[in-house]
């Protein structure tokens, strides 16, 4: 796969929120549904607080506005204490007509990259606000390495423009974004 968009940096990590009651459901919830967590969303998140606090790379967290990307950030970011800042175009895909129905139904068209979704964003424009959002995170030193708080639809958009495969990301799991060449790749991220 080619990239579309670059950044400027060669390594991140990339977390999408703890479970919602929306995935509970199995309803899409897209950038229009504003979601809370699950108590089991918010546990994971917090039990990850301990973890988080050891990654002394890690300078500074890039947070959707959305309540179920806060809700994660907070929690894990308890013993750590790093700056959190609030990035307004990373927040999930709006999906038009497509949020609030069934997952089963409708998820696929938006998992497979095969169309826009009717009313929404459309896959161009998605990739467009996740290049801006990217380049917003990434300011200042590129040195310094980022934790970016966001959403499935989010992720999809982040690695089609980084030439990655489409693949669906679990809840509340790091993952090593890192440049190898000009290639980008990425992988859950492992922590001792």
């Amino acid at each position: 796969m080619d990239a579309r968009f670059d950044i400027p940096v060669d390594s991140f990590l990339y977390l999408r929120h703890g479970r919602t009651t929306d995935n509970e459901d199995h309803i899409i919830s897209g950038g229009e549904r504003d979601v809370a967590l699950t108590e089991e969303g918010r546990k994971k998140a917090a039990s990850l607080a301990e973890i988080f606090s050891r990654l002394t790379d890690i300078k500074e967290i890039c947070c959707s506005p959305m309540k179920r990307a806060i809700e994660t950030a907070q929690p894990l970011n308890l013993l750590a204490q790093k700056p959190i800042r609030i990035v307004s175009t990373l927040h999930e895909w709006l999906v038009g007509d497509y949020a609030g129905r069934d997952e089963k139904t409708y998820g696929i068209q938006l998992t497979d990259w095969s169309f826009d979704p009717p009313g929404g964003e459309t896959r161009i424009q998605l990739q467009d606000r996740v290049h801006e959002a990217a380049l917003e995170c990434f300011s200042g030193s590129a040195s310094e390495k980022k934790l970016i708080v966001g959403h499935a639809g989010f992720w999809r958009g982040l690695a089609k423009n980084l030439g990655m495969p489409l693949v669906e990301i679990d809840n509340c799991t790091f993952y090593e974004v890192y440049r190898k060449g000009n290639t980008w790749h990425y992988n859950k991220a492992t922590f001792t």
